[in-house]
């Protein structure tokens, strides 16, 4: 398996051959880490700590196949088998913290794994091992497969870059699509998709009018459901948010491309410069000339 190594522990690994099974290794030990592994093809039967656990795929048939590790200081693991033509999998590992907002509890069904919203070590078992296997959606799938088989880049960076940002992606889907499973979560998913879609339309549009009613019409919602679910996510109303964006924008204008105080005032949406100036020294706590002075 030919392994990329980057910043902060994370590893992502990867294989992409035929391989004759069944076809087994010596056990060896792993320190504390956790590890994702999707199979896209192929068998693979593995042990940790003697706990045995099988994955098994077939990209003709769509139907991929994962489990979720985590072990809190040791590990003894075993292969006892790995076969396919080819076997196609992928492996993302990485020290705990980088995972320490999730827990993994283990599905009785074994076919999913459930991340809630605190540290991961409640869930260890006796032996210090957490895991639970699951079905990667197409989404998963498809960049797995993008980090087996990448696109050409131009250099040996571009190309672990590109890596990365996938194997990164794969983690936040994965921990997206897990709080899916839970009627109470799926609904807090859908609220964040729509406030940060309601967030970027925003900055798409700060040069331009941004009436509730226009929000309204866009997102297809009323006014007391946006403000609702758009103060939930990120803590102010949309009233608020426009306001201090412009002012943001207005700050970076005085500091960095010179215009003048009056200028900063409308492209923060105000025609009186004394009520841009009050709300100015509010928000940077410093009047719009001692910003302009500050240019470099």
């Amino acid at each position: 398996m030919a392994i990329d190594y980057y910043p902060g522990g994370l590893r992502i690994g990867h294989i992409n051959e035929n391989v004759e099974g069944p076809r087994s290794s010596d056990a060896f030990a792993i320190e504390a880490k956790f590890i994702v592994l999707v199979v896209l093809n192929g068998r693979q039967v593995f042990t940790v700590n003697d706990r045995a656990y099988e994955l098994e795929a077939n990209e003709k048939s769509g139907k991929a196949s994962a489990v979720t590790i985590a072990v809190q200081s040791s590990a003894v693991v075993h292969y006892l088998e790995s076969s396919g033509h080819p076997l196609r999998k992928l492996a993302i590992a990485g020290d705990l913290d980088w995972f320490n907002q999730f827990q993994i509890e283990e599905d009785a069904s074994e076919t999913k794994v459930q991340l809630v919203d605190d540290r991961m070590n409640s869930s260890f078992k006796n032996d210090g091992v957490s895991a639970a296997i699951w079905n990667p959606s197409t989404r998963v799938a498809r960049l797995a497969t993008q980090i087996i088989l990448p696109p050409p880049e131009d250099n040996t960076q571009q190309l672990g870059l590109y890596r990365m940002s996938k194997g990164i992606e794969i983690l936040r889907c994965m921990s997206e699509e897990r709080a899916e499973l839970s009627p109470d979560k799926s609904e807090r998913v859908e609220g964040r998709r729509k406030a940060e879609d309601i967030r970027l339309y925003i900055l798409d549009n700060l040069n331009h009018d941004l009436t509730t009613n226009q929000l309204e019409n866009r997102f297809c919602r009323n006014r007391r459901s946006l403000q609702r679910l758009f103060k939930s996510e990120y803590g102010v109303g949309i009233s608020e948010f426009v306001r201090g964006e412009r002012l943001k924008r207005a700050n970076t204008a005085l500091r960095h491309d010179g215009i003048s105080i009056a200028e900063a005032a409308f492209l923060a949406g105000y025609s009186n410069t004394a009520n841009f100036s009050t709300a100015f020294r509010r928000e940077f706590g410093m009047p719009p000339a001692q910003a302009k002075s500050c240019e470099v």
